[in-house]
């Protein structure tokens, strides 16, 4: 078997059974035995735990790109590419079994080489999302004072998904919830006239503070 094809065998089976049981609980021998390996044997095709975590965050991200340029269609409105990459992020991080493990190890810890790799890839997507909003505010579409931040917010929301959703959940039930969260984030930034910003409120100890004076 060629390398590149061992390798995916070996990403594959590492996500499965990490989407099953934990990053924490897999281990290396388990690995190799889905695929017919020594321990010794994978470290021909990879480094390791943190290497195959690695790995499946690039293979992900790259996975993300590919789906968002699919629905996108050669498209350059903004709205159209940011509802593409919603939808995307939420089909790839809660059906497939990479997917599901990076969403649910967002804030592990690995030692610096790797945590190198996972950041790259992670601002890699980040910088994603921010390019279209920004485009978004260039082609009028969009209202936005910080395209990064708005763009942080918006991954925060779809970071926080599949934290509350069933690992079971079926493709029209992710489509279901990815249409909300479109509608609600273009609706969020779209371009349509600003409502009057509402001062806050003065707390009870202000108000009395007022009438005392």
């Amino acid at each position: 078997m060629r390398i590149a094809a061992r390798r995916d065998l070996i990403l594959s089976a590492a996500a499965s059974s990490m989407a099953t049981h934990g990053y924490e609980r897999v281990t290396l021998e388990q690995i190799g035995e889905a695929v017919g390996l020594s321990p010794t044997g994978l470290y021909h095709y990879v480094g390791g735990k943190e290497d195959i975590l690695a790995q499946l965050m690039v293979d992900t991200i790259e996975a993300i790109a590919r789906d968002t340029d699919a629905l996108t269609g050669g498209h350059q409105d903004a709205g159209i590419r940011l509802s593409a990459i919603i939808r995307a992020h939420l089909r790839v991080s809660l059906t497939t079994a990479a997917g599901r493990v990076l969403s649910r190890h967002q804030d592990i810890v690995v030692s610096e080489t790797y945590s190198t790799i996972l950041r790259d890839a992670r601002r890699e997507h980040d910088r994603r999302f921010e390019l279209i909003i920004a485009d978004g505010v260039t082609q009028g579409a969009f209202i936005a004072d910080d395209a990064r931040t708005t763009a942080r917010l918006v991954l925060g929301a779809l970071n926080g998904v599949p934290r509350w959703c069933a690992d079971d959940i079926s493709p029209a039930e992710v489509d279901r919830i990815a249409d909300q969260l479109i509608d609600f984030v273009v609706t969020g930034v779209g371009s349509a006239p600003r409502r009057a910003r509402v001062a806050a409120s003065p707390t009870a100890a202000e108000a009395v503070a007022g009438e005392r004076r």
